[in-house]
């Protein structure tokens, strides 16, 4: 595991500035299903605490509404399962609040991680949907309301809503990834996975980027992906005042 030392995210401020995008913006773009400002600020102020012994530290983390997180229901996206209150963590978010991960919230999914569309808006164009299912976790990345969104996929679910996060062009060479025949392989072999926001390729279609782990080696695989991401040029800030009109 790399060391804390030139950690690309983290810290109060950090914490702060996503919560006051939040604040500012998701009333319109609707890509939490639940969060809790207060509950966010305990969790960064034991973070601060024991920073120094986490190597994820300040990283802001929403996660897929069909997975769970302590002190927020788990609803799947369907009013059957409205204030379903999990008894604990999934062992995914439990790793990484050990890491120091600041779970900001659940994120949109459609119903059942199926095809039911949900209300979630695309921040680069409020006129559409990020796709599904993962459609919160990805409109929130792309607005800069979490560093890191869970997700989950079977055939298109992650790819698909990645699109609004792309960072831009491909680079000469790259094959895109994460059709339905990798993506089931992976899924079938409960491989830890991470999509990583991708670029548009020449098509003017997203060209997804994938990077898979062992199994037992989730925050491994998310600290190498922070790595990655930085090498990437930034990605476009959407117009989010744009929503408000």
């Amino acid at each position: 595991m790399p060391s804390n030392e030139g950690r690309r995210y983290g810290g109060g401020s950090h914490i702060d500035a996503c919560l006051s995008r939040i604040a500012a913006y998701e009333e319109m773009l609707h890509s939490l299903v639940a969060h809790d400002a207060d509950n966010v600020l305990r969790q960064k102020e034991e973070v601060e605490s024991r920073s120094d012994s986490m190597p994820l530290a300040g990283l802001a983390l929403g996660v897929k509404d069909i997975i769970d997180a302590a002190s927020y229901p788990t609803v799947c996206g369907s009013p059957i399962y409205e204030g379903v209150m999990p008894r604990c963590d999934a062992a995914s978010v439990a790793q990484l609040r050990e890491a120091g991960v600041i779970v900001m919230g659940k994120t949109v999914t459609t119903e059942f991680a199926f095809f039911s569309p949900e209300r979630t808006r695309n921040p680069h164009d409020g006129a559409r949907t990020p796709g599904g299912s993962s459609s919160g976790s990805a409109a929130a990345v792309a607005a800069g309301f979490i560093d890191v969104g869970l997700g989950s996929q079977t055939a298109g679910s992650i790819t698909r809503p990645a699109w609004p996060a792309a960072v831009g062009e491909a680079p000469s060479g790259l094959a895109a990834t994460g059709d339905p025949v990798f993506s089931r392989l992976w899924t079938l072999l409960r491989l830890p996975t991470i999509t990583l926001p991708g670029f548009t390729g020449t098509s003017g279609m997203p060209v997804g980027v994938q990077l898979l782990a062992a199994m037992q080696e989730d925050e491994r695989l998310l600290s190498h992906a922070l790595w990655a991401e930085a090498l990437f040029p930034d990605r476009p800030e959407p117009d989010l005042e744009g929503l408000l009109g």
